[in-house]
């Protein structure tokens, strides 16, 4: 199973206790994880050790392993919305003298540009 969007590439989403989920972001390997009452993302090589990583509480106390019975597209809605906020934190780490895109303004494709067209696109847009 590959889904791709934009940057974002999820090359696996499957399985019950635990759901995990693998693909890339920016080109950053990822793995998404949900067990238990937690769900986790993390990027980078060593996801013990991931360069950067999210993740949050899932189902109520009364249900001690919710997160490894979600559903897949719900799965796939955290990985989504947790590759936005890496888009975020990647612009910042990659270009950190240069603003971020005005407040409205998508950067959903930037990071398939990789560093250096990245880099331009908003060198350019900051000189405009």
């Amino acid at each position: 199973m590959s889904t791709e969007q934009s940057d974002l590439v999820i090359t696996m989403l499957g399985g019950f206790c635990p759901v995990q989920g693998e693909g890339t972001i920016c080109g950053r390997p990822f793995y998404f994880r949900a067990r238990g009452t937690m769900w986790t993302f993390s990027v980078g090589d060593d996801f013990m050790k991931p360069d950067w990583r999210t993740g949050d509480r899932f189902g109520d106390e009364d249900n001690i392993y919710a997160a490894g019975w979600m559903e897949l597209d719900v799965a796939r809605e955290f990985i989504e919305q947790s590759a936005a906020k890496f888009r975020v934190e990647y612009l910042k780490l990659m270009l950190p003298e240069l603003p971020l895109p005005p407040e409205g303004v998508e950067i959903y494709d930037l990071g398939a540009l990789g560093p250096e067209g990245l880099h331009n696109v908003i060198k350019k847009a900051v000189e405009e």
